[in-house]
């Protein structure tokens, strides 16, 4: 019986020291490291590596109605020819197509619009159920 206790408590120390070693509390706690630029998160045995991504300046690009399309009417003059009449021997202006107006559709025109915003720094996470 002693001797089974002894075993059962030298196992149970041994254990207990390598629970307690640097290693296996990475894999089995919390542990938190902060780098340069980027923090590691470990919990229970899932790893997230973590990075810091700064608040930056970006350009949106927006399109802009700068004139609505509309319709137009536009002139067409009469289409003429010269000939020459026999019977007065004369030249003789004559019309072959008349006159007419037309409309015309002018399609809508588009513009850029150029804003300068600025987007919030945030962590980006990879790992065991990602942020």
């Amino acid at each position: 019986m002693r001797t089974t206790g002894r075993v059962l408590m030298t196992a149970m120390v041994l254990v207990g020291a390598a629970m307690t070693s640097p290693a296996a509390r990475a894999h089995d706690g919390l542990r938190i490291e902060f780098g340069r630029g980027r923090t590691e998160v470990v919990f229970r045995g899932h790893s997230r590596h973590c990075a810091w991504i700064p608040a930056r300046w970006e350009t949106r690009v927006e399109r802009v109605l700068l004139r609505p399309g509309h319709w137009r009417e536009e002139r067409v003059p009469a289409v003429t020819r010269r000939v020459l009449d026999l019977r007065e021997w004369r030249i003789v202006e004559i019309v072959v197509t008349p006159a007419t107006v037309r409309r015309v559709y002018v399609p809508p025109e588009w513009g850029e619009s150029r804003t300068r915003v600025l987007v919030p720094g945030r962590w980006a996470c990879v790992g065991h159920g990602d942020c």
